[in-house]
Protein backbone atom coordinates (compact mmCIF):
# COMPACT_ATOMS: atom_id res chain seq x y z
CA UNK A 1 0.00 0.00 0.00
CA UNK A 2 2.80 2.45 0.94
CA UNK A 3 4.42 1.92 -2.46
CA UNK A 4 1.22 2.52 -4.44
CA UNK A 5 -0.81 5.15 -2.60
CA UNK A 6 1.62 8.14 -2.76
CA UNK A 7 2.04 7.72 -6.51
CA UNK A 8 -1.71 7.57 -7.06
CA UNK A 9 -2.30 10.63 -4.90
CA UNK A 10 0.46 12.51 -6.72
CA UNK A 11 -1.02 11.58 -10.09
CA UNK A 12 -4.42 12.86 -9.01
CA UNK A 13 -2.92 16.13 -7.76
CA UNK A 14 -1.04 16.62 -11.03
CA UNK A 15 -4.24 15.98 -12.99
CA UNK A 16 -6.07 18.55 -10.84
CA UNK A 17 -3.30 21.12 -11.35
CA UNK A 18 -3.41 20.54 -15.10
CA UNK A 19 -7.20 20.93 -15.10
CA UNK A 20 -6.86 24.23 -13.25
CA UNK A 21 -4.25 25.39 -15.78
CA UNK A 22 -1.56 25.70 -13.10
CA UNK A 23 0.86 23.70 -15.24
CA UNK A 24 0.40 25.75 -18.43
CA UNK A 25 4.09 26.72 -18.53
CA UNK A 26 5.15 23.21 -17.53
CA UNK A 27 6.25 21.49 -14.32
CA UNK A 28 9.62 23.27 -14.17
CA UNK A 29 7.97 26.70 -14.24
CA UNK A 30 5.48 25.58 -11.59
CA UNK A 31 8.35 24.43 -9.35
CA UNK A 32 10.19 27.72 -9.94
CA UNK A 33 7.07 29.72 -8.95
CA UNK A 34 6.69 27.59 -5.82
CA UNK A 35 10.32 28.18 -4.84
CA UNK A 36 10.01 31.92 -5.52
CA UNK A 37 6.90 32.09 -3.34
CA UNK A 38 8.69 30.27 -0.53
CA UNK A 39 11.62 32.69 -0.86
CA UNK A 40 9.17 35.60 -0.57
CA UNK A 41 7.53 34.10 2.52
CA UNK A 42 10.95 33.31 4.01
CA UNK A 43 11.96 36.97 3.66
CA UNK A 44 8.78 38.10 5.43
CA UNK A 45 8.45 35.36 8.05
CA UNK A 46 8.67 36.77 11.57
CA UNK A 47 11.87 36.04 13.50
CA UNK A 48 9.83 35.86 16.70
CA UNK A 49 6.16 35.67 17.53
CA UNK A 50 3.62 35.32 14.77
CA UNK A 51 2.75 36.90 11.46
CA UNK A 52 0.76 39.86 12.78
CA UNK A 53 2.21 40.21 16.27
CA UNK A 54 2.93 38.42 19.51
CA UNK A 55 -0.27 36.35 19.45
CA UNK A 56 -1.50 33.73 17.01
CA UNK A 57 -3.81 35.28 14.40
CA UNK A 58 -6.08 34.21 11.57
CA UNK A 59 -3.23 35.01 9.15
CA UNK A 60 -0.97 32.52 10.93
CA UNK A 61 -3.59 29.78 10.88
CA UNK A 62 -4.40 30.34 7.19
CA UNK A 63 -0.76 30.29 6.07
CA UNK A 64 0.08 27.44 8.42
CA UNK A 65 -2.60 25.19 6.94
CA UNK A 66 -1.26 25.63 3.43
CA UNK A 67 2.45 25.34 4.23
CA UNK A 68 2.21 22.57 6.82
CA UNK A 69 0.48 20.39 4.23
CA UNK A 70 3.75 20.38 2.26
CA UNK A 71 5.72 18.98 5.21
CA UNK A 72 4.63 15.39 4.62
CA UNK A 73 6.09 12.27 3.04
CA UNK A 74 3.55 12.65 0.21
CA UNK A 75 5.34 15.78 -1.02
CA UNK A 76 9.06 15.12 -0.48
CA UNK A 77 10.37 17.85 -2.81
CA UNK A 78 8.09 20.46 -1.29
CA UNK A 79 8.90 19.27 2.24
CA UNK A 80 12.62 19.72 1.56
CA UNK A 81 11.97 23.16 0.04
CA UNK A 82 10.02 24.33 3.11
CA UNK A 83 12.52 22.81 5.56
CA UNK A 84 15.44 24.54 3.82
CA UNK A 85 14.03 27.96 4.73
CA UNK A 86 14.98 28.43 8.38
CA UNK A 87 12.81 31.44 9.28
CA UNK A 88 9.75 29.88 7.68
CA UNK A 89 10.47 26.52 9.33
CA UNK A 90 10.86 28.10 12.78
CA UNK A 91 7.62 30.06 12.33
CA UNK A 92 5.77 26.88 11.28
CA UNK A 93 7.13 25.11 14.35
CA UNK A 94 5.96 27.97 16.61
CA UNK A 95 2.45 27.91 15.15
CA UNK A 96 2.34 24.12 15.36
CA UNK A 97 3.35 24.22 19.03
CA UNK A 98 0.83 26.96 19.80
CA UNK A 99 -2.10 25.18 18.13
CA UNK A 100 -1.65 21.79 19.80
CA UNK A 101 -4.20 21.04 22.49
CA UNK A 102 -2.90 21.28 26.04
CA UNK A 103 -2.26 17.87 27.58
Amino acid sequence: VKAVVPGRIRARVVATLAARDVLRAGPAACRARFDALLDHLEARAPEEGFWVGARLSVADVALFGQLQSFRTALTPRQARAVESRSRLRRWLDRVNADTRPAS
